[in-house]
């Protein structure tokens, strides 16, 4: 945005503009999906899902295996959620997402559901997120304020082996 702005480059803002649409699309669009189709499923103190593999086009599947953007689309059904007050008081449980980084890893990222509408809160699952990876011995990339971020190696098993691990945590 700054070289357009900077540079007088109204087609690279025009470029950026569109390429934001598509992403904010693409979380739409797999949102939906995931909450339509009964995608995540709960298990006691979370919820996980996994971001459906080749769900619209191979766009999709590149854009998700960014943490960033994983954890975008975690916060935007954690607020579709919300604000149907279907996530509230006790029921606004974490939120892990998995997607398919290639064909030997996934990327899970996890979010603390906020009780209330712009409410910002730490992400007290963290904790238990990054105990979990440690026991598995897998790849930690990233712990923010609101989301972690971790690599795992491996298939659906391993991606099984974590929710485990997570559930008992």
């Amino acid at each position: 945005a700054y070289d357009a702005i900077l540079g007088n480059r109204k087609d690279l803002l025009l470029d950026g503009i569109a390429s934001a649409k598509s992403l904010q699309a693409s979380i739409f669009s797999v949102a939906v999906t995931l909450l339509d189709k009964g995608g995540l499923s709960r298990i006691k103190h979370f919820r996980w899902g996994l971001v459906p593999a080749g769900s619209s086009a191979s766009f999709e599947n590149k854009v998700f295996s960014h943490p960033t953007t994983l954890a975008r689309l975690a916060l935007f059904i954690s607020d579709v959620n919300r604000t149907q007050e279907k996530w509230v008081g006790k029921m606004a449980l974490p939120l892990v997402l998995f997607a398919e980084k290639d064909n030997n890893s996934q990327i899970a990222v996890a979010i603390t559901c906020s009780e209330i509408g712009g409410e910002i809160i730490d992400n007290r699952f963290g904790n238990a997120f990054h105990l979990a990876a440690v026991q598995m011995e897998t790849k930690f990339i990233q712990d923010n304020f609101n989301s972690s971020v971790i690599e795992i190696f491996g298939g659906d098993a391993e991606r099984n082996r974590f929710i485990e691990l997570l559930h008992h945590t």
